[in-house]
């Protein structure tokens, strides 16, 4: 009976204990996703960790440079929290950027440790970590006046992360890349990336030397006065004419958004080495104040990018030239492709005159400066011609008129005036522009503007054309009109259907 009873209680001993086993293999599961509790992974000690506030100084130190970091407390203003600013100590004047700065300081006062090597690593086993003699390491001085001393070592096999220790222990760790390479910054880690620090509403000159075709291309933006908020863009060389109104813009305000991608030299030795002692591009943009910037760029760096060099910063730097869509436009790009261009309102007269062919054009708008009031005559006769469509057809005989294009620039030929056809503008303010023009040869004209040669070409075309129903040449366009004026009804003239093909 009593080894009866000496079972029950061993079975029953151990159908608990194979309970309690079931529960814990249960209730103890690591967590799979499915809400299960965790097993809790332990936080691995910084190898340094210290506040901003309490750090006094800093240094970046390796085979390449020694970088000093010192902050400064800027006070707040109407009870706002105090500021620290944090500068480079050096003497060289250079463009730092601020925020480059701030992450280092960053980096340096927070290093930590991904994974523990060892807590008790032998001086001799230092080695196998680059550690025994360390290329660089991070010092930081806090306001007691200690200074801590974390060193870099090696980059694990295969792996971006650094090994690192604190000067002083015995404790290995692996850091992040991240640390490492803050140690192991120069000066150029620091330089602003921007190329001109100029934004576009400051710009006021730009100059392009193009090495491929000895392009010396030379402009101002120029003001009528305090109130003209835009100005004109203004070519001064090779010719002296009015810029593109859209070329030269866009290409200002490419190079204003320019930056550099990689700086890669500070004061180099030797530019042959990147292109830059015969640049391929030379840029120079000035702004109102009279400051100016030239950036050159050399040879090919790879990837779309190009080496290239700042007069902001002695430093060659690699930079991406997508975004340059304009720097090979042909010269006649860069200038206004419009001989001369006066509004309708601002002209009193045109006298014409090819040959033994002349007409004369005469505006009128003194009762209000509109076409229903203005009065407009060819030769004397009435032109306010509307045809069907109620379209004022002097308005595309003008059009013709100052439609004399620039087709080519030819800025060192010497040709003779000759005036083979001459346009005379007397404008209402009564000032005078006499354009002239002398055969180049069969298919162009030289220009001339008051006697100078302007350097521009233009085609025999833009006079003569007729091939073009809605861009005649200026004395087909000319027939046109005469035509509406002596075939007008009532003031409107059907124009013909032109005929298909």
């Amino acid at each position: 009976m009593k080894q009866w009873k000496s079972l029950v209680i061993m079975g029953a001993a151990l159908a608990v204990l194979v309970l309690a086993v079931v529960l814990a293999s249960v209730l103890g599961k690591p967590d799979d996703g499915n809400g299960d509790t965790p097993t809790p992974v332990p936080t691995l000690a910084p190898v340094l960790s210290l506040a901003e506030a309490d750090v006094t100084a800093i240094r970046l130190a390796n085979e390449n440079a020694v970088i000093d970091l010192q902050p400064t407390i800027i006070p707040g203003q109407d009870g706002a929290a105090d500021t620290t600013e944090w500068k480079i100590l050096t003497d060289r004047d250079l463009p730092w950027d601020s925020s480059s700065i701030k992450t280092a300081v960053s980096l340096a006062i927070n290093i930590r440790c991904t994974k523990e090597i060892g807590t008790e690593v032998a001086q001799a086993d230092l080695a196998q970590y680059g550690l025994d003699a360390p290329k660089s390491k991070v010092q930081v001085t806090d306001k007691t006046g200690k200074t801590y001393t974390v060193l870099f070592g090696d980059n694990p096999p295969a792996d971006t992360d650094w090994y690192c220790m604190l000067e002083g222990t015995s404790r290995v760790c692996i850091t992040n890349p991240g640390n490492g390479l803050n140690a192991n910054k120069t000066y150029l880690a620091f330089l602003q990336k921007t190329v001109f620090d100029m934004t576009m509403e400051e710009i006021v000159g730009f100059d392009l030397l193009r090495a491929r075709d000895n392009l010396e291309y030379r402009s101002v933006l120029e003001f009528d006065d305090e109130e003209d908020q835009y100005g004109t863009w203004m070519v001064l060389s090779p010719v002296q004419v009015e810029a593109n109104t859209e070329g030269v813009p866009t290409l200002v305000s490419q190079l204003a958004e320019l930056g550099a991608t990689e700086y890669v030299e500070l004061d180099p030795d030797d530019l042959a080495e990147y292109g830059l002692d015969a640049p391929a591009y030379t840029f120079r943009l000035k702004d109102k104040e009279g400051a100016e910037v030239t950036l050159q760029l050399g040879k090919g760096a790879g990837s779309g990018t190009v080496y290239a060099l700042s007069s902001r910063i002695p430093a060659v730097f690699k930079m991406g030239t997508a975004a340059l869509t304009a720097i090979d436009k042909p010269l006649v790009e860069l200038v206004n492709r419009f001989v001369y261009l006066a509004s309708i309102w601002e002209v009193a007269k045109i006298d014409f005159q090819a040959g033994d062919f002349s007409f004369q054009c005469e505006i009128d708008d003194a009762q209000g400066g509109d076409d229903e009031n203005a009065v407009f005559k060819v030769d004397g006769k009435d032109a306010k011609v509307r045809n069907s469509s109620d379209d004022l057809l002097f308005r595309r005989f003008y059009q013709s008129i100052i439609s004399v294009m620039v087709s080519d620039i030819e800025a060192d030929a010497t040709p003779e005036d000759r005036g083979d056809i001459r346009m005379e503008y007397t404008m209402k303010s009564g000032d005078k522009d006499v354009l002239t023009f002398s055969e180049k040869d069969e298919y162009n004209y030289y220009v001339f503007r008051n006697g100078t040669y302007t350097g521009l070409v233009a085609t025999a075309d833009d006079f003569y054309s007729s091939a073009r129903a809605d861009d005649l040449g200026i004395l087909p366009a000319h027939d046109a009109m005469m035509t509406a004026i002596e075939n007008a009804v009532d003031g409107v003239y059907d124009e013909p259907t032109p005929t298909p093909g």
